[in-house]
């Protein structure tokens, strides 16, 4: 009696098949759908389909090193980049020789193998290198994380801007909301995988991640059409990456540069009595008890106070209600005043001088400038990287401290924080802003001139509460404010709730 075959219900063919027929014909011969269970390659198979993916990786290189004209060329070259361990150089350089790099024939390594018929391979892992072969470079602005393994994104070099839907578990638990991610894209059957490490477009407001992607490709020799720049990418991912964090810390420094973070310290003598000073001190409203550090006692200071600022202050406008220019600190026959900011220790000095005068005899003053110290710090680039046109508008940062009142109830120091970030984003809603041409958001949303200007500032204050969300186990969201703000085309919903884990994908289907 003969052995009975197993059939199966292919919804592609309208009939049943043998489970040899679905193997051998899945992809091929059959447009298999997403939702039968018996394809490798929907989402809901991902755990299966690792155990395709990583054995034709594994029988791809065994092809390259059996049939690249200089084996041990190639090896060197491996050798050099692979350091501790794969990373983005070692993608790179795999990437260049299996799938881009031409020989004299126009075939690709991978291509030469294709039009052999891949032998020694499942039906499976043709259909996977397949897309291997038309892999190509991208620049992904993720839009939403559906799942642990699923990102609907948007690749920002294709002029139409087609949805591309990612399955990768690695980029799903690192991915924010417009967040920019430069990767290799594996067409497949019903989505797309990623090949190796990517590498993350920092956003460098106010420029657009379009314009510094289209920049530096231009700056370093490439054209900025669709297929120039997919073309140079291709051969020189590694050297954009290199002029991309060189772009990241010209403009860091600049800001630096510019930057007031001199902190300040000015003491001065007693002249009368210590009751009558701190009484003449207290008269003012703006001047609260503080309490002091146990390093502030260690040096012989007794009491503490702020001063805070006044309406007009320029400290007011940045962090609002609680701004404060210093503090004072209170000694028996010493005060000191202390302040982050050379603009707001002169300020403070003149306010205390004022109130104090007869009182107190100044005695010195030294400042320590803590934005130098920070660029002392930072890593060094090579400025030939970086275009010109990249170095407009850098940042502009100022400083400022304030002081919120304790809540009625006991609250943690991350609900404080939060109820103080959702204030400063309602008054964000109502506050003219100088890149809006002086608009509040409300009314640039309205204003065809101003509203791209705005979804870029919205979507920047997205990428950043997500990015924070990630790095503190959170899942706090805007999307109240995208709402009112009647921004509907930046309106997805937020990631599921993740644990940090530092940046992937460092290797496809984890």
């Amino acid at each position: 009696m003969g052995k009975k075959t197993s059939c199966r219900a292919c919804p592609a063919a309208g009939r049943e098949i043998t489970a040899a027929e679905c193997g051998a014909g899945r992809h091929t011969t059959y447009a298999c759908p997403e939702q039968c269970p018996f394809n490798s390659f929907s989402p809901a198979n991902y755990d299966e389909f690792s155990r395709i993916e990583y054995p034709a990786e594994k029988k791809l290189l065994e092809w390259m090193l059996a049939n690249l004209p200089d084996r041990g060329l190639f090896n060197r070259g491996l050798e050099r980049v692979m350091g501790r361990g794969p990373n983005p150089a070692y993608f790179h350089y795999l990437a260049w020789h299996s799938v881009f790099q031409t020989g004299p024939d126009g075939d690709s390594c991978i291509g030469k193998w294709a039009k052999a018929g891949f032998p020694g391979l499942t039906a499976d892992e043709r259909v996977f290198l397949r897309g291997r072969s038309q892999m190509r470079p991208a620049m992904i602005e993720a839009h939403q994380v559906l799942d642990s393994r699923r990102t609907e994104a948007v690749d920002l070099l294709d002029a139409r801007k087609r949805p591309v839907l990612v399955v990768d578990k690695s980029f799903a638990m690192q991915a924010v909301r417009f967040g920019v991610y430069g990767v290799y894209l594996i067409p497949l059957p019903h989505y797309c995988r990623i090949f190796g490490a990517g590498t993350f477009v920092p956003d460098l407001e106010p420029l657009e991640p379009q314009e510094v992607i289209r920049e530096i490709i231009s700056h370093l020799g490439g054209s900025t059409g669709e297929a120039g720049m997919r073309g140079f990418l291709a051969q020189h991912f590694e050297r954009f990456e290199k002029a991309l964090e060189a772009v990241a810390l010209a403009r860091r420094r600049l800001m630096l540069e510019q930057l007031d973070a001199q902190f300040g310290k000015a003491d001065y003598r007693l002249i009368g009595p210590y009751d009558r000073c701190r009484a003449r001190l207290d008269s003012l409203a703006e001047v609260v008890r503080e309490p002091l550090a146990k390093s502030e006692r260690a040096e012989g200071f007794i009491e503490g106070r702020v001063w805070q600022a006044r309406p007009g202050d320029p400290e007011v406008g940045i962090v609002g209600q609680g701004a404060t220019l210093g503090r004072v600190l209170l000694g028996a026959s010493h005060w000191r005043l202390q302040a982050l900011g050379a603009g707001q220790l002169g300020r403070l000095r003149q306010r205390f001088e004022s109130l104090m005068a007869g009182a107190v005899r100044f005695v010195v003053e030294r400042t320590d400038d803590l934005g130098a110290r920070v660029r002392a710090k930072d890593a060094a680039y090579d400025p030939a990287l970086v275009p010109p046109a990249l170095l407009r508008d850098p940042p502009k940062v100022v400083l400022a401290e304030a002081r919120v009142p304790a809540p009625a109830g006991p609250a943690s120091p991350d609900t404080i924080a939060a109820d103080f970030e959702q204030q400063r984003d309602r008054e964000f809603l109502d506050a003219p802003i100088p890149a809006l041409g002086g608009k509040t958001p409300r009314q640039a949303a309205s204003d065809p001139a101003f509203r791209e200007k705005l979804l870029g500032l919205m979507k920047s204050r997205i990428q950043a509460l997500d990015q924070r969300n990630l790095e503190k186990g959170t899942n706090d969201d805007i999307n109240w404010m995208v709402r009112e703000l009647g921004l509907r085309e930046i309106l997805f919903e937020p990631p599921p709730l993740r644990l940090k884990l530092g940046w992937g994908p460092a290797r496809p289907g984890r």
